[in-house]
C-alpha cells in the first residue's frame, strides 16, 4: 500500500515538474498581456449565452401573431493573462456574457490603434471619423473576469488584425405567417 502511494506520488510529481519545464505542445506563441481571437468548437459553450423571447406582433389586418426573437452573445476575443502547464491558459473576458459584443469590439478596436493604421486613417476625413470611433470603442468599460481554460479545445487562435476593415453588421430576418386551414 505504501509502495503504491509512493509510486503515485512520484508519478504526479514527475508530471508536474515536466509540465513546468515546458512540455511539447505548450502554447509558446501566446504572449501574456496580448489579445487573441479564440474560436472553440460548437460543443464548448462556456463563453456563449443565448437568449430568446416571444412577444405578440400585429399584422396589417389587425391579427395578433407570435414573434420570436433570439440573440446569441459569444465572446471570441480574449486577453491572455498567464500561461500555465501544458495547454492551460488564464484568459480575461467579460464578467457578464451579454457584454460580449462590447468586449469584442473594444479589443478589436484597440488592436487597430497602431501607427501604420492611424497614419493611413488620418489621410482622409472619413478615416479621421473612423479613427475617432476606434478610439471611443477601445476606451469602453467592461467588467471582466478571469478563467483558466484548456486551449486544447480551441479550433483556432489568431492575433487580432491591426488593419481596419470596418466590419458591417448583417441581419437575417425572416417573417412567416401560418395560414389557417
Amino acid at each position: 500500500m505504501v509502495i503504491r502511494f509512493l509510486a503515485l506520488f512520484l508519478l504526479a510529481l514527475f508530471s508536474v515538474t515536466s509540465n513546468a519545464q515546458g512540455p511539447k505542445g505548450t502554447l509558446t506563441f501566446l504572449q501574456p498581456g496580448d489579445d487573441y481571437t479564440i474560436r472553440f468548437s460548437g460543443d464548448v459553450d462556456l463563453f456563449t449565452k443565448s437568449k430568446s423571447s416571444v412577444a405578440y406582433g400585429q399584422t396589417s389586418d389587425g391579427q395578433r401573431i407570435p414573434v420570436t426573437t433570439s440573440i446569441k452573445h459569444t465572446v471570441t476575443t480574449f486577453r491572455v493573462i498567464e500561461l500555465g502547464p501544458s495547454q492551460w491558459t488564464l484568459l480575461e473576458h467579460p464578467a457578464v456574457l451579454t457584454e460580449a459584443g462590447v468586449w469584442n469590439r473594444k479589443l478589436a478596436s484597440a488592436a487597430k490603434l497602431v501607427p501604420a493604421t492611424i497614419e493611413k486613417l488620418e489621410e482622409t476625413e472619413e478615416g479621421q471619423k473612423r479613427l475617432e470611433k476606434l478610439r471611443q470603442f477601445s476606451e469602453e468599460s467592461v467588467e471582466t473576469s478571469r478563467t483558466w481554460v484548456n486551449l486544447s479545445h480551441a479550433i483556432a487562435i489568431s492575433p487580432l488584425p491591426e488593419t481596419d476593415s470596418q466590419p458591417r453588421l448583417s441581419f437575417d430576418i425572416s417573417v412567416s405567417r401560418a395560414e389557417a386551414k
